[in-house]
């Protein structure tokens, strides 16, 4: 059996360090999200890490849309996405102070 030390650079730390988890905004509303193209032909940002399987949604920008539960590869392809929800979500990551952000969040 071989010992490893625990390092930052190896990735493991021991039973004592702490751990920092990164601040959730103000809301409750965690800092992921997923882009579906909805009904109304525009593909939009949701709030959450995935779909789930709901008919519509809140978008990240206010708009209500149904949410096909199929959605063909063209649609993925040829639906713009929502310049709205990309501000929106650019001006969140831009007022979260760097050190308490993920790099997979946004």
């Amino acid at each position: 059996m071989r010992r490893v030390r625990c390092s930052p650079r190896n990735g493991l730390r021991s039973a004592a360090a702490p751990v920092v988890v990164p601040e959730v905004p103000v809301g409750g509303v965690s800092g992921r999200h997923f882009w579906r193209p909805a009904g109304d032909g525009v593909r939009h940002a949701f709030r959450g890490p995935r779909w789930n399987g709901r008919p519509d949604a809140t978008s990240v920008c206010g708009v209500e849309v149904s949410l096909p539960e199929e959605v063909s590869e063209e649609e993925w392809v040829r639906a713009p996405s929502c310049d709205s929800c990309n501000s929106a979500l650019h001006a969140a990551r831009n007022s979260t102070p760097r050190e308490s952000r993920r790099d997979s969040e946004f």
